[in-house]
C-alpha cells in the first residue's frame, strides 16, 4: 500500500453559467484517485434547481454521459432546490480515467466547485 492523501481540486472558479444553459468542470485526471466516495464542494450564488451529473472519458477530450445496463441515466451527483450556499456534497464517483462535472442550473449562476477526493501514491 502507498501514501494516501486526500485533495481539494478546483475545477469550477466563479464560473457564470445562463439560466437553461450547460456548465461545464474542467476535467479531472481520476488515475490515482481512490475509494468509493467522493465530494463536492460548491458555492452558488442564486436561487433555483440545478443538476449536477458526472460525466466520463477515456482520453480526456471525448466526453460521455454513462448510462447503466438498462439505458439509465448513471453519474447522478447533486439534484436539488437550493439557496445561495455554501455546501459540502458526497457522492459515488464514476470509474473512468477522466471525469468531469455537467452542471445545468434553472436560473443564471455564478458557481464554484472543488472535487474533494482520495489518492494513492507507491
Amino acid at each position: 500500500m502507498g501514501q494516501r492523501w486526500i485533495e481539494a481540486i478546483t475545477v469550477m472558479n466563479a464560473q457564470a453559467i445562463a439560466a437553461g444553459s450547460t456548465g461545464y468542470s474542467s476535467a479531472i485526471a481520476a488515475l490515482n484517485m481512490v475509494g468509493a466516495y467522493g465530494a463536492m464542494h460548491i458555492t452558488v450564488t442564486a436561487t433555483g434547481v440545478m443538476t449536477i451529473t458526472q460525466q466520463a472519458s477515456l482520453d480526456g477530450a471525448t466526453w460521455l454521459d454513462p448510462t447503466n445496463g438498462t439505458m439509465i441515466a448513471a453519474g447522478l451527483a447533486y439534484a436539488a432546490t437550493y439557496k445561495v450556499l455554501t455546501q459540502y456534497i458526497t457522492f459515488t464517483p464514476l470509474v473512468a480515467p477522466y471525469i468531469r462535472f455537467k452542471v445545468e442550473p434553472d436560473v443564471s449562476v455564478t458557481m464554484s466547485l472543488k472535487y474533494v477526493a482520495q489518492g494513492e501514491k507507491e
